[in-house]
């Protein structure tokens, strides 16, 4: 799946630029700091998912949407999993109003 490397967002293969960022999108982004990521919810649509995303960005709060389970490859369709930095978990529950359940 292509990802954005200014936004971080994934995108449904076949997308070659990024709608909001304008930039080339690239098959993985390199982050060593991908073990720092911490999941915030999973939504129960891609289009839930780049809602609460488009909300976190506007607040400063750098995420990644992931496709989930068995619809991952079919574009707009079945859960996505959000995940922010570990560090803007808290904010992120408390500016979205998203927490896991225990």
């Amino acid at each position: 799946m292509p990802n954005c490397p200014k936004c971080k967002y994934e995108y449904v293969a076949g997308t070659k630029e990024c709608p909001d960022c304008g930039v080339a999108l690239v098959e993985h982004i390199p982050n060593a700091r991908d073990a720092d990521l911490a999941l915030l919810t999973t939504a129960n649509s891609i289009l839930e998912a780049r809602t609460i995303a488009d909300y976190l960005k506007a607040n400063q709060i750098p995420c990644v949407v992931r496709p989930e389970g068995l619809f991952a490859n079919l574009g707009e369709v079945g859960p996505a999993s959000i995940f922010v930095r570990e560090d803007q978990l808290e904010r992120a529950q408390t500016i979205t109003g998203c927490r896991l359940n225990p």
